[in-house]
């Protein structure tokens, strides 16, 4: 009997222990699974993020492109300036040698007065107001190309801005990193 008593619990003692083995082994399962769904979703989080850099990267490099391309044609615009500046000063020169030249060979006729007939308006500064309001001209379609060009920046930064900040709460940019990533 005492046998029979040891042989039962026994028995109760291996029924116990395969209950406790096979939650364990159901926790293992679920535990694994768990695991690889995890994995599944660092892997997918992994690619968007790399897809978001890239984005950031290609937008960083397209702005640096518009930049660049805007400072060239600031120089260009600035270089044009500096020739017709220089245009104006050898053109000014020529009208005052070519005046005093005109003076001398070409006498104008002398009005009933005594006193020398006037020509109409001085040819320097006909020059000089045509080369202004040329000039004022090119500053206007720079002034406009400019502004086209900050509002495009502009629009470039909040779409940038609102591609980083879609999708999870993890991929959430604030300006200040955005400015720090544009650097």
């Amino acid at each position: 009997s005492k046998m029979q008593a040891d042989s039962n619990n026994y028995l109760n003692m291996m029924d116990r222990l395969q209950g406790e083995l096979e939650a364990c082994k159901r926790e293992l399962t679920a535990v694994g699974e768990k695991e690889r769904q995890t994995r599944v979703k660092n892997k997918h989080l992994a690619s968007r993020l790399k897809q978001e850099e890239d984005e950031v990267k290609r937008l960083t490099l397209m702005m640096e492109h518009k930049q660049d391309h805007f400072n060239h044609d600031i120089r260009k615009k600035e270089r044009e300036t500096l020739q017709l500046k220089e245009r104006l000063s050898k053109k000014i020169m020529e009208k005052k040698t070519e005046k005093g030249t005109q003076q001398v060979l070409n006498t104008m006729p002398r009005t009933t007065t005594g006193k020398r007939a006037q020509w109409g308006e001085d040819p320097r500064e006909e020059l000089y107001k045509q080369l202004v309001e040329e000039q004022e001209e090119r500053n206007k379609e720079l002034f406009s190309e400019n502004d086209h060009l900050r509002h495009c920046l502009a629009s470039l930064e909040t779409e940038l801005i609102n591609v980083l900040n879609s999708g999870d709460n993890m991929m959430k940019v604030s300006w200040k990193k955005l400015t720090w990533i544009l650097r």
